[in-house]
């Protein structure tokens, strides 16, 4: 009888080890599997964010972020999209978001950083939030002369696309294509470091349009070859 009570007593022993392990195990495996899942789904946001920045800093004034927002961003198909001022009042949402828009975050993120949350919506379920500020870097506010002026680049059709390979925000300076454009038909106009605006042609030469966009190259371009 003694023996019997010693089997059972080591079989439960065995089995509660055997199921606390599992626990730990499973609890360990959904831990790290939300974490990865998280991790994609930020750099996504990030992703997506900075092209919604570079439009924002595109279009130049408040008044036509509605339309040129909605003109990329009205019908996303991964993601639900509002832009507001500093007060949290919306300047734009995606046509998801008519009826109702994304809750204003409870901390508004730092100027160089992103911020991430979570909230309900009914019987929706459970959503991911991403607030970021639009900081102000070369590729919200500057052009570098890599590639020349209004270049289509690969990537989603009617979508231009700036290669960006480090920002200042993440510490040094920006790594990146950020092309110049401009809605004048086969043009830009760009200000001169002598005060005077030039309109310059989409087909200059990429050597003059470099030329053009260093500090002390020690280049000499004509006017003739840029400028209308």
């Amino acid at each position: 009888m003694s023996r019997l009570n010693i089997r059972w007593r080591l079989t439960g022993w065995y089995g509660a080890v055997l199921a606390a392990t599992l626990t730990v195990f499973g609890a360990a495996v959904s831990l790290v599997m939300r974490h990865v899942l998280l991790a994609k789904t930020g750099a996504g946001m990030s992703m997506e964010s900075i092209e919604v920045q570079e439009e924002v800093a595109r279009t130049g004034h408040r008044s036509l972020l509605g339309s040129s927002l909605g003109r990329r961003f009205a019908r996303h198909p991964g993601y639900d999209i509002q832009v507001g001022d500093p007060g949290g009042k919306p300047l734009f949402r995606s046509d998801r978001l008519r009826d109702e828009g994304l809750p204003v975050p409870s901390t508004y993120p730092e100027a160089d950083r992103d911020a991430y949350g979570d909230f309900r919506r009914g019987r929706a379920g459970r959503f991911r939030l991403l607030a970021e500020w639009v900081d102000g870097g070369v590729h919200h506010t500057g052009i570098t002369t890599a590639w020349t002026p209004n270049k289509v680049t690969g990537g989603t059709p009617g979508r231009d696309l700036d290669i960006n390979g480090r920002r200042e925000k993440v510490g040094g300076p920006t790594f990146a294509a950020i092309t110049a454009r401009s809605y004048h038909l086969g043009r830009i106009n760009i200000l001169l470091g002598d005060g005077s605006v030039r309109f310059v042609k989409d087909s200059i030469a990429g050597a003059t349009w470099r030329g053009l966009g260093s500090v002390s190259g020690g280049e000499v371009v004509s006017a003739d070859s840029y400028s209308y």
